[in-house]
């Protein structure tokens, strides 16, 4: 298709500099939406040539109401549209070209700026179809690292366009109103250098996972080769020893993979879902790589289960399957672990696939649903069995053989304690507190809140006095994998 920097320059980039105030408009109440806010809250800039509102796609619009601690505005859709001059875009990529269809004709005349992170197979096409100004920027710079920087230098982010009047007007307003420091680039080279970053989510999750690792690796370690004599008979460490490493590390990675979503829905509960309610950065964190730490869970699983196959029989495992080293078959609790050890390893394997992009992109809300709330949670529970047995039959009791340390097995099973009793909590919480709040009529004092005094935002100086704010994003997707 032929590019956008092939055409004319539009009229609205041949005014150097603008005489007007500029009015930007951000369309969504996500986590980035309420980044970019803040951010434009604290940058110092000439506030009657800057101006910024915010309007929801998919909630109402009510008059005097204001975006949570920004003080930002919220304008009717239509309205702060056809007035913008920039027009920020942070709503979900899937939902990118559907907007754009329905909206065409009261976005031609702005500058878009995309900020979304979902794959970009479609996006320059939704844009051209339409002959839309777009700008692809933000979506390098997390809303955790903008909302809690502390430094007082300009955080850094890297934009690009294929339209260059459009890459430096967005690079003017970005380094003006908001404070950044810019790198432009062309958007094929910067799509080009992307590909050699494997993502800081990949990385913080690895650097989760061989901590895990290298806990129960010295755990082992200390029971096995420092408090008894070395060599051990039939317990050598590439296999034998290292495959009890491998069970405890997957499965406290799998606890700790869905323990950040039930928190939330937790909290949600506690709040009855009250849009005033942020969640903080560490959580926004956490949640941002579990289906990370997750696959990283996987990995580890499928370690142990090749490691067990090659290491299984009674040479080995009399001390738990098996009623003796000459055993011809498991007795009834070692077919009970296995069995149970199965069914985990089956429906983990499920929810990898469901994982990856191909699959969970033809997968509707329910089946999302059913494979990462009930299939997870019985993959975790049948694993804990497994390892419930195992305990019970072999290593309760035997904590002073190994000079009082607490065996890797033992310790393995904590965090899916800690994970299955926390998702009780919650669902006993989802059911009951709904119910609490309408009996004792607190349930509207929850979703709205006041603000005194006055604060000035471009050239509209508005009330405090009876507004409300709003919070957490109806567009956010924080929640939809974690079913109640």
């Amino acid at each position: 298709s032929t590019l956008l920097h092939t055409r004319d320059p539009p009229l609205y980039y041949q005014r150097t500099p603008p005489t007007h105030t500029m009015k930007c408009l951000i369309i969504g109440t996500g986590d980035m939406a309420h980044a970019l806010t803040n951010q434009f809250k604290k940058t110092p800039k000439d506030e009657m040539m800057h101006s910024i509102s915010i309007a929801s796609p998919t909630r109402e619009y009510k008059p005097d109401t204001t975006f949570h601690n920004t003080g930002v505005a919220f304008v009717p859709l239509d309205e702060g549209m056809k007035s913008a001059d920039v027009i920020i875009l942070c709503i979900p990529g899937r939902a990118m070209e559907s907007f754009l269809d329905e909206h065409v004709d009261n976005l031609k005349h702005a500058l878009l700026i995309d900020v979304n992170n979902d794959p970009e197979a479609h996006e320059a096409e939704a844009f051209e179809k339409h002959e839309l100004k777009w700008v692809k920027a933000f979506n390098d710079t997390g809303a955790i690292d903008v909302l809690t920087r502390k430094s007082k230098s300009r955080p850094k982010t890297r934009m690009s366009a294929y339209d260059p009047y459009a890459l430096t007007e967005t690079k003017n307003f970005a380094e003006t109103a908001l404070g950044f420091d810019v790198q432009a680039l062309s958007h094929d080279i910067r799509k080009a250098s992307e590909q050699g970053s494997i993502g800081k989510e990949w990385k913080h999750s690895a650097y989760i996972a061989f901590g895990v690792y290298l806990f129960f690796f010295i755990i082992v370690i200390c029971t096995y080769f420092i408090r008894w004599p070395w060599p051990i008979d039939k317990h050598s460490f590439p296999v034998s020893l290292h495959n009890k490493v491998m069970s405890s590390t997957a499965l406290t990675l799998f606890a700790l993979s869905l323990i950040p979503g039930t928190w939330v829905r937790l909290f949600k509960a506690i709040k009855n879902n009250d849009t005033m309610y942020r969640l903080g950065p560490n959580t926004l964190w956490a949640l941002s790589i579990r289906k990370h730490v997750g696959l990283m869970g996987l990995y580890f699983l499928f370690l142990h289960a090749v490691m067990s196959l090659i290491d299984f029989g009674p040479h080995h495992y009399y001390w738990i399957f098996y009623d003796g080293p000459d055993a011809k078959g498991m007795n009834l609790y070692g077919e009970l672990s296995m069995m149970f050890a199965v069914i985990s390893f089956s429906l983990f394997i499920i929810t990898g696939i469901a994982s990856l992009p191909s699959v969970g992109d033809a997968m509707n809300k329910a089946q999302f649903d059913f494979v990462y709330g009930p299939i997870v949670w019985l993959a975790l529970i049948t694993g804990q069995i497994h390892c419930v047995i195992i305990f019970f039959k072999a290593i309760r009791g035997t904590r002073e053989l190994y000079g009082g340390i607490p065996h890797s097995a033992t310790l393995g099973m904590i965090m899916p304690w800690v994970a299955i009793g926390l998702k009780v909590i919650q669902m006993i919480a989802c059911r009951i507190l709904p119910f609490i709040y309408e009996k004792t009529g607190k349930a509207d004092e929850l979703q709205t809140t006041q603000h005194k005094g006055s604060q000035h935002f471009g050239s509209m100086n508005i009330s405090r006095h009876s507004t409300k704010s709003l919070a957490v994003s109806d567009e956010s997707n924080l929640f939809t994998n974690e079913a109640a």
